[in-house]
């Protein structure tokens, strides 16, 4: 849900297959805080109602927020888990 802090890891490729990022293949968490605009418009949407462990594929038309690769891209993204560090640091809910 928004405000939450969410780590997934995430393999994103353009439609001509260059890879743009990866953190799966190194299994480096990628933290993304729900409803704060921070990521490419359609990820966030996308993560939103995912479970521990659940993998998405998602398709994020070329625009603004993709460029300069002006591209649609292709993410596959793993929801790893929510973390709590906004709490303990007295953040959010």
């Amino acid at each position: 849900k928004k405000g939450d802090l969410v780590i997934t890891t995430i393999l994103a490729k353009t439609k001509s297959g260059k890879v743009v990022m990866d953190t799966a293949s190194t299994r480096q968490g990628f933290a993304i805080t729900l409803g704060d605009g921070k990521v490419i418009q359609g990820l966030e949407d996308g993560i939103i109602g995912m479970k521990a462990g659940e993998l998405r594929k998602l398709f994020i038309p070329a625009g603004p927020l993709t460029a300069p690769l002006k591209e649609d891209l292709e993410v596959e993204v793993s929801y790893e888990r929510k973390s709590n560090l906004m709490k303990i640091f007295g953040f959010g809910g």
